[in-house]
Protein backbone atom coordinates (compact mmCIF):
# COMPACT_ATOMS: atom_id res chain seq x y z
CA UNK A 1 0.00 0.00 0.00
CA UNK A 2 1.33 3.42 -0.95
CA UNK A 3 2.19 5.80 1.87
CA UNK A 4 0.00 8.82 2.48
CA UNK A 5 2.19 11.68 1.33
CA UNK A 6 -0.43 14.19 2.54
CA UNK A 7 -0.09 13.09 6.17
CA UNK A 8 1.86 16.17 7.30
CA UNK A 9 -0.68 18.53 5.75
CA UNK A 10 -3.67 16.55 7.04
CA UNK A 11 -2.37 17.00 10.57
CA UNK A 12 -2.79 20.76 10.17
CA UNK A 13 -5.94 22.19 11.79
CA UNK A 14 -6.91 24.15 8.67
CA UNK A 15 -9.93 23.27 6.58
CA UNK A 16 -9.25 26.09 4.10
CA UNK A 17 -7.47 25.45 0.80
CA UNK A 18 -6.36 28.17 -1.63
CA UNK A 19 -5.42 27.03 -5.14
CA UNK A 20 -3.44 29.85 -6.73
CA UNK A 21 -2.26 30.32 -10.30
CA UNK A 22 1.17 31.93 -10.72
CA UNK A 23 1.73 33.73 -14.04
CA UNK A 24 -0.32 36.91 -14.37
CA UNK A 25 -1.97 36.10 -11.04
CA UNK A 26 0.76 36.26 -8.40
CA UNK A 27 3.62 37.49 -10.54
CA UNK A 28 5.07 37.38 -14.05
CA UNK A 29 8.42 37.08 -15.72
CA UNK A 30 9.88 40.54 -16.38
CA UNK A 31 10.31 39.80 -20.09
CA UNK A 32 6.56 39.09 -20.40
CA UNK A 33 5.14 42.30 -18.94
CA UNK A 34 5.88 45.76 -17.62
CA UNK A 35 2.80 45.78 -15.37
CA UNK A 36 4.05 47.12 -12.04
CA UNK A 37 1.60 45.15 -9.85
CA UNK A 38 2.79 41.86 -11.37
CA UNK A 39 6.44 42.77 -10.96
CA UNK A 40 6.13 43.97 -7.36
CA UNK A 41 7.78 41.30 -5.21
CA UNK A 42 6.29 42.78 -2.03
CA UNK A 43 2.75 42.50 -3.40
CA UNK A 44 3.24 38.84 -4.35
CA UNK A 45 4.64 38.00 -0.93
CA UNK A 46 1.93 40.01 0.80
CA UNK A 47 -0.87 38.21 -1.07
CA UNK A 48 0.40 34.80 0.06
CA UNK A 49 1.10 35.98 3.61
CA UNK A 50 -2.43 37.37 3.99
CA UNK A 51 -3.96 34.11 2.74
CA UNK A 52 -1.86 32.16 5.21
CA UNK A 53 -2.85 34.49 8.05
CA UNK A 54 -6.47 33.83 7.12
CA UNK A 55 -5.74 30.16 7.74
CA UNK A 56 -5.36 28.94 4.17
CA UNK A 57 -3.13 26.11 3.06
CA UNK A 58 -1.75 27.75 -0.09
CA UNK A 59 -1.35 25.45 -3.09
CA UNK A 60 0.25 26.51 -6.36
CA UNK A 61 -1.80 25.60 -9.42
CA UNK A 62 0.43 26.56 -12.31
CA UNK A 63 1.67 25.88 -15.82
CA UNK A 64 5.22 26.14 -14.45
CA UNK A 65 7.16 22.95 -13.83
CA UNK A 66 7.65 21.87 -10.23
CA UNK A 67 11.37 22.67 -9.98
CA UNK A 68 10.58 26.32 -10.75
CA UNK A 69 8.52 26.43 -7.56
CA UNK A 70 11.16 25.07 -5.16
CA UNK A 71 14.09 26.79 -3.46
CA UNK A 72 17.52 25.33 -4.17
CA UNK A 73 17.46 23.70 -0.71
CA UNK A 74 14.14 21.93 -1.26
CA UNK A 75 15.24 20.94 -4.76
CA UNK A 76 18.32 19.28 -3.28
CA UNK A 77 16.27 17.52 -0.59
CA UNK A 78 13.84 16.32 -3.26
CA UNK A 79 16.75 14.74 -5.10
CA UNK A 80 18.28 13.30 -1.94
CA UNK A 81 15.14 11.99 -0.26
CA UNK A 82 12.79 11.18 -3.14
CA UNK A 83 14.95 10.60 -6.23
CA UNK A 84 13.74 13.77 -7.98
CA UNK A 85 15.29 13.64 -11.45
CA UNK A 86 14.29 16.78 -13.30
CA UNK A 87 17.20 19.17 -14.08
CA UNK A 88 17.27 22.54 -12.27
CA UNK A 89 15.67 25.46 -14.11
CA UNK A 90 17.72 27.84 -16.25
CA UNK A 91 15.86 31.02 -15.39
CA UNK A 92 18.86 33.35 -15.60
CA UNK A 93 20.24 34.87 -18.78
CA UNK A 94 23.97 35.28 -19.43
CA UNK A 95 25.44 38.37 -21.14
CA UNK A 96 25.57 36.41 -24.41
CA UNK A 97 21.84 35.63 -24.19
CA UNK A 98 21.96 32.02 -23.02
CA UNK A 99 19.72 30.56 -20.34
CA UNK A 100 21.60 29.76 -17.15
CA UNK A 101 20.95 28.45 -13.66
CA UNK A 102 20.03 30.95 -10.98
CA UNK A 103 18.76 29.90 -7.57
CA UNK A 104 14.97 30.40 -7.69
CA UNK A 105 15.08 32.15 -4.30
CA UNK A 106 17.35 34.77 -5.88
CA UNK A 107 14.95 35.33 -8.78
CA UNK A 108 11.35 34.78 -7.61
CA UNK A 109 9.37 36.23 -4.67
CA UNK A 110 10.35 34.05 -1.70
CA UNK A 111 6.78 33.34 -0.55
CA UNK A 112 6.08 31.81 -3.95
CA UNK A 113 8.49 28.94 -3.23
CA UNK A 114 8.21 25.85 -1.03
CA UNK A 115 4.45 25.91 -0.56
CA UNK A 116 2.93 22.67 0.81
CA UNK A 117 1.63 21.40 -2.55
CA UNK A 118 2.60 22.17 -6.14
CA UNK A 119 0.21 21.39 -8.99
CA UNK A 120 2.56 21.84 -11.93
CA UNK A 121 2.65 21.61 -15.73
CA UNK A 122 -0.97 22.75 -16.12
CA UNK A 123 -2.34 20.07 -13.81
CA UNK A 124 -0.22 17.18 -15.09
CA UNK A 125 1.81 16.65 -11.90
CA UNK A 126 1.27 16.95 -8.14
CA UNK A 127 4.21 17.31 -5.73
CA UNK A 128 3.81 17.38 -1.95
CA UNK A 129 6.29 18.83 0.57
CA UNK A 130 7.31 16.21 3.13
CA UNK A 131 8.15 16.46 6.84
CA UNK A 132 11.79 15.48 6.31
CA UNK A 133 12.18 18.07 3.56
CA UNK A 134 11.87 17.76 -0.19
CA UNK A 135 8.92 17.17 -2.48
CA UNK A 136 7.48 13.77 -3.27
CA UNK A 137 5.38 13.14 -6.35
CA UNK A 138 1.83 11.96 -5.77
CA UNK A 139 2.07 8.77 -7.82
CA UNK A 140 -1.53 7.90 -6.87
CA UNK A 141 -2.61 10.61 -9.31
CA UNK A 142 -1.95 8.07 -12.08
CA UNK A 143 -2.68 4.32 -12.08
CA UNK A 144 0.23 1.92 -11.49
CA UNK A 145 0.09 0.81 -15.12
CA UNK A 146 0.46 4.34 -16.51
CA UNK A 147 3.57 4.85 -18.70
CA UNK A 148 6.50 6.91 -17.45
CA UNK A 149 6.74 10.53 -18.71
CA UNK A 150 9.30 9.72 -21.44
CA UNK A 151 7.21 6.89 -22.87
CA UNK A 152 3.98 8.88 -22.66
CA UNK A 153 5.56 11.88 -24.42
CA UNK A 154 7.02 9.71 -27.15
CA UNK A 155 3.67 8.05 -27.87
CA UNK A 156 1.74 11.33 -27.87
CA UNK A 157 4.20 13.10 -30.18
CA UNK A 158 4.00 10.20 -32.65
CA UNK A 159 0.22 10.55 -32.64
CA UNK A 160 0.35 14.35 -32.86
CA UNK A 161 2.79 14.17 -35.78
CA UNK A 162 0.20 12.24 -37.77
CA UNK A 163 -2.47 14.82 -36.95
CA UNK A 164 0.00 17.59 -37.84
CA UNK A 165 -0.16 16.46 -41.49
CA UNK A 166 -3.59 18.09 -41.82
CA UNK A 167 -3.89 20.26 -38.68
CA UNK A 168 -1.19 22.96 -38.65
CA UNK A 169 0.49 23.62 -35.29
CA UNK A 170 3.99 23.95 -33.89
CA UNK A 171 5.62 22.57 -30.75
CA UNK A 172 6.86 24.86 -28.00
CA UNK A 173 10.65 25.25 -27.71
CA UNK A 174 10.44 23.89 -24.14
CA UNK A 175 9.34 20.54 -25.57
CA UNK A 176 12.80 20.12 -27.02
CA UNK A 177 15.31 18.50 -24.66
CA UNK A 178 18.09 19.51 -27.08
CA UNK A 179 17.25 23.20 -26.77
CA UNK A 180 17.34 22.93 -22.98
CA UNK A 181 20.81 21.40 -22.96
CA UNK A 182 21.94 24.04 -25.46
CA UNK A 183 20.80 26.64 -22.89
CA UNK A 184 18.11 28.05 -25.19
CA UNK A 185 15.10 27.31 -22.95
CA UNK A 186 14.53 27.83 -19.25
CA UNK A 187 13.08 24.43 -18.27
CA UNK A 188 13.42 20.80 -19.22
CA UNK A 189 10.45 19.36 -21.16
CA UNK A 190 7.48 19.06 -18.76
CA UNK A 191 6.39 15.61 -17.62
CA UNK A 192 3.04 14.51 -19.05
CA UNK A 193 2.44 17.69 -21.04
CA UNK A 194 3.00 18.84 -24.61
CA UNK A 195 2.56 22.52 -25.48
CA UNK A 196 1.36 23.55 -28.93
CA UNK A 197 0.87 26.88 -30.66
CA UNK A 198 -1.44 27.71 -33.56
CA UNK A 199 -1.66 30.52 -36.08
CA UNK A 200 -5.45 30.59 -35.82
CA UNK A 201 -8.30 29.79 -33.50
CA UNK A 202 -9.83 27.48 -36.09
CA UNK A 203 -6.74 25.29 -36.23
CA UNK A 204 -6.71 24.93 -32.46
CA UNK A 205 -10.40 24.02 -32.34
CA UNK A 206 -9.86 21.46 -35.10
CA UNK A 207 -7.22 19.73 -33.01
CA UNK A 208 -9.55 19.93 -30.02
CA UNK A 209 -12.10 17.84 -31.93
CA UNK A 210 -9.48 15.13 -32.47
CA UNK A 211 -8.42 15.21 -28.83
CA UNK A 212 -12.01 14.73 -27.68
CA UNK A 213 -12.11 11.44 -29.59
CA UNK A 214 -9.13 10.13 -27.62
CA UNK A 215 -9.72 8.42 -24.29
CA UNK A 216 -7.46 9.78 -21.55
CA UNK A 217 -6.23 12.80 -23.50
CA UNK A 218 -7.22 16.42 -22.88
CA UNK A 219 -6.63 19.84 -24.40
CA UNK A 220 -6.30 22.89 -22.14
CA UNK A 221 -6.94 26.15 -23.97
CA UNK A 222 -4.61 28.84 -22.57
CA UNK A 223 -4.89 31.38 -25.37
CA UNK A 224 -4.82 35.17 -25.49
CA UNK A 225 -7.08 35.86 -28.47
CA UNK A 226 -6.80 39.65 -28.24
CA UNK A 227 -3.06 39.25 -28.85
CA UNK A 228 -3.71 36.59 -31.50
CA UNK A 229 -1.86 34.03 -29.35
CA UNK A 230 -3.39 30.56 -29.48
CA UNK A 231 -1.82 28.08 -27.09
CA UNK A 232 -2.93 24.63 -25.97
CA UNK A 233 -1.56 22.04 -23.55
CA UNK A 234 -2.07 18.34 -24.19
CA UNK A 235 -2.17 16.26 -21.00
CA UNK A 236 -3.45 12.87 -19.78
CA UNK A 237 -5.48 14.64 -17.10
CA UNK A 238 -8.27 17.17 -17.45
CA UNK A 239 -6.01 20.13 -16.83
CA UNK A 240 -5.99 21.74 -13.40
CA UNK A 241 -9.50 20.45 -12.65
CA UNK A 242 -8.54 16.81 -12.05
CA UNK A 243 -5.58 17.81 -9.88
CA UNK A 244 -7.68 20.10 -7.67
CA UNK A 245 -10.37 17.44 -7.27
CA UNK A 246 -7.70 14.84 -6.40
CA UNK A 247 -6.18 17.02 -3.69
CA UNK A 248 -9.53 17.93 -2.17
CA UNK A 249 -10.39 14.23 -1.99
CA UNK A 250 -7.13 13.55 -0.16
CA UNK A 251 -7.33 16.47 2.26
CA UNK A 252 -11.00 16.73 3.15
CA UNK A 253 -11.74 15.74 6.71
CA UNK A 254 -14.98 13.85 7.20
CA UNK A 255 -17.98 15.81 8.43
CA UNK A 256 -15.97 19.05 8.38
CA UNK A 257 -16.89 22.11 6.36
CA UNK A 258 -14.20 22.97 3.84
CA UNK A 259 -13.49 26.31 2.20
CA UNK A 260 -12.05 26.22 -1.32
CA UNK A 261 -10.60 29.45 -2.71
CA UNK A 262 -9.48 29.35 -6.35
CA UNK A 263 -7.52 32.29 -7.73
CA UNK A 264 -6.42 32.88 -11.30
CA UNK A 265 -6.53 34.99 -14.43
CA UNK A 266 -7.12 32.63 -17.36
CA UNK A 267 -9.69 30.34 -18.93
CA UNK A 268 -8.18 27.19 -17.31
CA UNK A 269 -8.51 28.90 -13.91
CA UNK A 270 -12.13 29.85 -14.56
CA UNK A 271 -12.83 26.24 -15.55
CA UNK A 272 -11.44 25.07 -12.21
CA UNK A 273 -13.57 27.66 -10.43
CA UNK A 274 -16.83 26.47 -11.97
CA UNK A 275 -16.11 22.77 -12.60
CA UNK A 276 -14.46 21.63 -9.36
CA UNK A 277 -16.68 18.85 -8.06
CA UNK A 278 -18.43 19.98 -4.88
CA UNK A 279 -18.46 17.55 -1.99
CA UNK A 280 -20.63 17.79 1.10
CA UNK A 281 -20.14 20.91 3.20
CA UNK A 282 -17.79 22.48 0.66
CA UNK A 283 -17.89 26.21 -0.10
CA UNK A 284 -16.17 27.37 -3.30
CA UNK A 285 -15.08 30.89 -4.21
CA UNK A 286 -13.30 31.88 -7.41
CA UNK A 287 -11.45 35.19 -7.76
CA UNK A 288 -10.67 36.34 -11.29
CA UNK A 289 -7.80 38.71 -10.58
CA UNK A 290 -7.55 42.24 -11.89
CA UNK A 291 -6.12 42.59 -15.37
CA UNK A 292 -7.51 39.27 -16.58
CA UNK A 293 -7.91 38.84 -20.32
CA UNK A 294 -11.23 37.13 -19.57
CA UNK A 295 -12.90 40.10 -17.90
CA UNK A 296 -14.28 41.80 -21.05
CA UNK A 297 -15.72 38.50 -22.26
CA UNK A 298 -17.57 37.89 -19.01
CA UNK A 299 -18.92 41.43 -18.65
CA UNK A 300 -19.67 42.48 -22.22
CA UNK A 301 -22.95 41.00 -23.49
CA UNK A 302 -21.67 41.22 -27.07
CA UNK A 303 -18.42 39.32 -26.44
CA UNK A 304 -19.14 35.64 -25.94
CA UNK A 305 -16.51 33.69 -27.86
CA UNK A 306 -13.11 33.48 -26.15
CA UNK A 307 -10.50 31.64 -28.23
CA UNK A 308 -13.16 29.39 -29.73
CA UNK A 309 -14.95 28.76 -26.41
CA UNK A 310 -18.53 29.99 -26.13
CA UNK A 311 -18.97 31.53 -22.68
CA UNK A 312 -22.69 32.21 -23.06
CA UNK A 313 -23.83 29.30 -20.89
CA UNK A 314 -21.39 30.32 -18.14
CA UNK A 315 -22.55 33.93 -18.20
CA UNK A 316 -26.19 32.85 -17.95
CA UNK A 317 -25.41 31.06 -14.68
CA UNK A 318 -23.90 34.19 -13.11
CA UNK A 319 -26.21 36.17 -10.87
CA UNK A 320 -24.93 39.54 -9.59
CA UNK A 321 -25.04 40.19 -5.86
CA UNK A 322 -25.46 43.51 -4.07
CA UNK A 323 -21.69 44.07 -4.08
CA UNK A 324 -20.23 45.24 -7.37
CA UNK A 325 -18.14 42.55 -9.01
CA UNK A 326 -19.53 39.76 -6.83
CA UNK A 327 -21.61 37.00 -8.45
CA UNK A 328 -23.22 33.69 -7.61
CA UNK A 329 -22.64 30.86 -10.06
CA UNK A 330 -25.26 28.11 -9.92
CA UNK A 331 -24.61 24.68 -11.39
CA UNK A 332 -27.97 23.84 -12.94
CA UNK A 333 -27.42 20.08 -12.61
CA UNK A 334 -26.28 19.86 -8.99
CA UNK A 335 -27.86 23.17 -7.84
CA UNK A 336 -24.56 23.86 -6.09
CA UNK A 337 -23.76 27.54 -5.74
CA UNK A 338 -20.32 29.13 -5.64
CA UNK A 339 -19.05 32.68 -5.40
CA UNK A 340 -17.40 34.35 -8.37
CA UNK A 341 -15.58 37.67 -7.94
CA UNK A 342 -14.42 39.67 -10.96
CA UNK A 343 -11.72 41.90 -9.50
CA UNK A 344 -11.71 44.42 -12.34
CA UNK A 345 -15.24 45.33 -11.29
CA UNK A 346 -14.88 44.83 -7.53
CA UNK A 347 -11.45 46.47 -7.14
CA UNK A 348 -10.83 48.73 -10.16
CA UNK A 349 -7.26 49.50 -11.21
CA UNK A 350 -5.76 46.57 -9.34
CA UNK A 351 -3.86 43.87 -11.19
CA UNK A 352 -2.81 40.36 -10.16
CA UNK A 353 -1.57 40.16 -6.55
CA UNK A 354 -2.81 43.64 -5.69
CA UNK A 355 -6.40 42.57 -6.36
CA UNK A 356 -5.87 39.56 -4.05
CA UNK A 357 -4.53 41.84 -1.32
CA UNK A 358 -7.46 44.25 -1.70
CA UNK A 359 -9.95 41.41 -1.61
CA UNK A 360 -8.59 40.02 1.65
CA UNK A 361 -7.96 43.39 3.33
CA UNK A 362 -11.53 44.54 2.82
CA UNK A 363 -12.78 41.51 4.75
CA UNK A 364 -15.15 40.48 2.00
CA UNK A 365 -14.19 36.87 2.48
CA UNK A 366 -13.48 34.97 5.69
Amino acid sequence: MKSNIYQKIKQSPTNKLAFIDVDNTLTANPWDTNEKDLLDVKLTNQAIELLQKKGYCCILNTSRTEEMCMSSTQYGLSQQNFNFKRPPPQIGITPDGKQSYVKPENFYPNKLLNLPIIISSSGAKISVLQKEGGYKEDTNFYPDSFPDPYTWRKEIIIWLSKINLFVPFSYSPIDSETLFFEHKTDVFSPDYRVQLSFTSQNDMMLLSKHIKKMDGLYLTNDSEPDKHIFTAYITPKNGKIDAVDHIIHNLQKSETEIEIFIIGDSLPDLEVGIQTNPVSKMHITFLLVGGSKLTPYLLDKEKNIFAGINLTSIKKKLSPSKQTGFYTFTDLKTKHKRNIIIADEAFPQTVGPKSIVEFIKKNRYN
